[in-house]
């Protein structure tokens, strides 16, 4: 057991990683279209799982770049560096994150700041902005070779199912990933700047099944010399997360979908009611109270966020504001509970959100041209990553949308879907936009019908992220995916 001292809070790390698939001998496949390595966690494990370190200095990544620039301040002491700094960069721990979201959604049931209607502070029982993220796109692997080893990941260890349809797409409750490995030299494997919280249905089934492919090295030998790696973080309160990074460093945090309240959250009592569907939605008792990390309900499991560290210069606020004017959902700012970290949270389903996180001070204390190398590097494993969610006032979001010139017809998927036209959008109920904005820099008075009065101005960009975005009449909508738990 590693422990850890994060601000206020503290919480014990068990490192289930041994021999070679030990992060000392973490290397990218040797296929890579673009040379971008991977940075080395210098935390060590011997064959026991325990740590083999007497040093604090040794428990923690650096952040790195190719041309090994470190970007870390005197303030960012080693005790506060957390595991995979060097792949997904971001400050937050699993912890912070549950407390943010479920307090997050605790908000929105009686929050009426975020809303323009002056007459009510219960819009969001009308579902507005975003009703529901379906699924996140990931490229996976170097080569179409590299399916087996994906394949092994999401389905025979984080617990997934497969899609009983012909594409690659892998089921958790009723959301997906749509997997793809490459299909041109130029494309590389998907690596989220952040990570992606997973309601799961059982933690020490998961636990087991990463002990199993941590040790079983016939079964499972091309997790060898990839970045595949699990640790388990302990809360102050009985919660637990354990952290999973896939063999190309996406990380993955995973819940008990059975969790529920946070520190805060269960200060209060909820007294029950003779109304059946009143306990039905309540705080700590209901099975659908805001308070659940299970999707939709209690025990239910999907994708509870997904979160993004941001570029260098943007901020949770102008994130917030984007969402909030273009989108018209729920969003609000507020602050990691012991960093104190500005983050922006988007409601995009019933108590299920993206968190967009600042950089952390490391990133914002180095030169310009230095941040500018890491992040190029950073984002460009993230172009092409989309996810896909499902929008109230379709035709509306199309004009806003249009006369900030956000609309993107992506090449990759034209067999699917257009929206060159309103007429385009109109028959697929599908359109696209991968930039987040500061729509400060780019105000149409939100009116939608006007010509960009900033023509000569570029808006600035905030986020690059694509945004498969359909109407609630698009035939998919909730649709029920094949799954079986595990």
């Amino acid at each position: 057991l590693i422990a850890y001292s994060v601000g206020v809070s503290s919480f014990t790390v068990a490192v289930g990683v041994a021999g070679s698939i030990g992060p000392t001998t973490y290397a990218t496949n040797s296929k890579s279209c673009v040379n971008f390595p991977d940075s080395a966690n210098t935390m060590s494990s011997n064959s026991s799982g325990s740590s083999s370190s007497s040093s604090s200095s040794q428990l923690s990544a650096t952040l790195t770049d190719s041309d090994s620039i470190q970007a870390t301040t005197a303030a960012d002491t080693d005790t506060q560096r957390l595991p995979w700094r060097d792949t997904n960069y971001s400050p937050l721990t699993g912890n912070e994150l549950q407390i943010m979201v479920v307090e997050a959604a605790m908000k929105e049931e009686d929050d009426e700041e975020w809303t323009d209607d002056e007459d009510s502070n219960d819009a969001f029982l009308d579902v507005p902005g975003i009703a529901w993220i379906e699924h996140l796109n990931l490229i996976v692997g170097h080569c179409s070779e590299d399916r087996s080893v994906a394949e092994a990941f999401y389905l025979d260890v984080l617990g997934m199912t497969p899609d009983k349809g012909s594409s690659f797409h892998v089921n958790l409750g009723r959301q997906q990933f749509h997997l793809a490995t490459p299909k041109e030299d130029c494309e590389i494997p998907h690596r989220i700047h952040g990570s992606v919280g997973l309601a799961v249905p059982n933690l020490e089934a998961l636990w087991a099944r990463l002990e199993e492919a941590k040790n079983n090295k016939n079964k499972f030998q091309f997790f060898q010399d990839t970045l595949f790696d699990f640790y388990r973080e302990d809360g102050p309160t009985t919660t637990t997360t354990i952290h999973v990074r896939c063999p190309w460093g996406n990380v993955f945090r995973c819940y008990s979908a059975k969790d529920r309240g946070t520190v805060s959250v269960l200060q209060s009592e909820v007294e029950k009611s003779p109304q059946k569907m009143t306990n039905l939605h309540a705080p700590h008792i209901g099975f659908h109270g805001a308070d659940k990390m299970g999707v939709l309900g209690v025990g239910e499991p999907g994708i509870r966020y997904v979160e993004f560290v941001l570029p260098v210069g943007s901020t949770a606020s102008k994130v917030c504001e984007f969402y909030r004017r273009n989108l018209k959902t729920q969003a609000s700012v507020a602050k990691s509970p012991t960093s104190g970290t500005n983050c922006c949270l988007v409601s995009v389903g019933p108590g299920i959100h993206l968190v967009y996180v600042e950089a952390p001070s490391s990133l914002s204390t180095t030169t310009a041209e230095n941040i500018s190398k890491v992040e190029r590097e950073l984002f460009s494993r993230m172009e092409g990553v989309h996810l896909c969610i499902y929008v109230h006032n379709f035709h509306g979001l199309y004009k806003r949308l249009g006369s900030q010139k956000l609309l993107w017809t992506n090449p990759r998927f034209t067999r699917l879907d257009k929206c060159d036209t309103w007429e385009d959008s109109r028959k697929s109920r599908t359109l696209r936009f991968k930039h987040v904005i500061d729509i400060d820099t780019n105000d149409t008075n939100d009116g939608g019908d006007t010509n960009n009065k900033n023509d000569e101005q570029p808006p600035t960009v905030l986020m690059e992220l694509e945004h498969e975005t359909r109407a609630l009449r698009h035939g998919q909508f909730m649709k029920v995916p094949y799954y079986v738990p595990k």
